[in-house]
């Protein structure tokens, strides 16, 4: 582990991006469409993967204790990774730690572009989201002929934006069980029906 490295780690703003595993299409999610509240989990208790150290292009495993997290300026929900006023489509809310994992609620704005997104999520063709964050503190475990563990116990959650993919594989909707009862799945379909029929869109 590159000793320039650890002193300067807590000055990298990191993303979670990686492999995501498949969602079954008989879930519901607990997508408030009249609200246009999406629930997500932003940290799952899984979170470990593997990274690359930017100083020597080594790998390593990262993991992050959720207990350590502090999030006081997570206010906006983006479009993508690229942060700017333009790609703010919604505003978080009630982040709290729930089940072992970091939750939050999306509001979702009634822009155009915010439409697209939100209109995906309810579809399950987006099911991911990633945080952008800083590490403030970390505990490193040498392993030999295996990679080094770096548990980081203190970070700042900075932003949280929709991807395609997610580092974090449990980082996505807040889903309920899946379902016996085929008459509810066509909840979601209907009040976006409604909701079209609103906004005309």
């Amino acid at each position: 582990m590159n000793k320039k490295r650890k002193e300067q780690g807590g000055m990298v703003l990191r993303f979670c991006n990686g492999n995501c595993p498949t969602v079954r299409k008989e879930q519901v999610g607990e997508i408030d469409v009249e609200k246009r509240l999406v629930p997500f989990i932003i940290v799952s208790s899984e979170n470990i993967g593997t990274r690359v150290d930017l100083w020597d292009d080594t790998e390593y495993e990262e993991q992050l204790d959720i207990n350590g997290a502090s999030w006081e300026r997570l206010n906006t929900f983006f479009k993508d990774h690229y942060k700017s006023v333009d790609s703010a489509i919604g505003r978080v809310e009630n982040v709290r730690i729930e089940e072992e994992a970091i939750k939050a609620d999306v509001i979702f704005s009634k822009d155009s572009d915010a439409e697209k997104i939100f209109r995906k999520y309810c579809d399950g063709i987006l099911t991911d989201c990633s945080i952008g964050y800083t590490v403030e503190d970390v505990v490193i475990t040498e392993k030999k002929d295996s990679l080094t563990h770096i548990l980081v116990t203190k970070f700042s959650i900075k932003e949280l934006s929709a991807v395609w993919m997610g580092f974090d594989e449990g980082a996505k909707v807040s889903r309920a069980k899946a379902i016996d009862n085929p008459t509810n799945t066509t909840r979601v379909d209907l009040l976006l029906k409604k909701l079209k029929l609103k906004t005309g869109v």
